[in-house]
This record gives C-alpha cells, structure tokens and sequence, in this order.
C-alpha cells in the first residue's frame, strides 16, 4: 500500500496494509510500517480511495511541476535583484516601517 499524498512524508515507501474502516465517522487506512508498528492514515491520502473529481478533472492542466518551481526559486535566489536596483522588491525591514503606517 503506497501514501499518496503528495506532501506527507512518508509518499514514498510502499507499506503492510491491515484494514480499511471507518472510525468515528472518517475513512481510516491501517497500515504496518518498516518496524511492524502500526498506524492510521486518512483514507483519502493512500491508494485505496480513488481520485476525487478535482484530480480527475485537473490532470495534466498545471503547467507547473514542483520541480520547476523549486528550479526558479533557486535560480531567484542565485540571480534576483542586485541592490540599488529599481526593481528591488525586498520587503522592507521592521525598523523600515515608519510609526502608525
């Protein structure tokens, strides 16, 4: 059984699957880990639900990856504004900020 959320942690390792249920009105996923501990996990977030609607509808129509984002934050942070430059969008400092503004 594979997490499939794409931000938690453990999306990657494929786990021991033991039940699906309900608990308390939510959509559980009982799995075993690496050390055969168990744990719960939203339904929702592995491969046992199917996609919602919204994913369905929506594959494919990004034209961003995170990978590339990542890629341009990086390339911002190496090549972005030089000082003195009319484009410095740097925020301004907490002593920057006149009083009552």
């Amino acid at each position: 059984m594979r997490v499939t959320h794409r931000f938690h942690p453990q999306s990657c390792p494929d786990f021991d699957f033991v039940a699906h249920r309900q608990n308390r009105g939510e959509d559980q996923v009982h799995l075993h880990d690496e050390n055969s501990g168990l744990f719960c996990l939203p339904g929702g977030w592995t491969e046992v639900a199917p996609a919602g609607p919204y994913v369905v509808i929506a594959e494919g129509c990004c034209p961003f990856t995170i990978d590339g984002l990542l890629a341009l934050a990086d390339l911002i942070a190496r090549y972005g504004p030089r000082p003195g430059s009319a484009r410095n969008l740097r925020p301004p400092d907490s002593g920057d900020i006149a009083p009552g503004a």
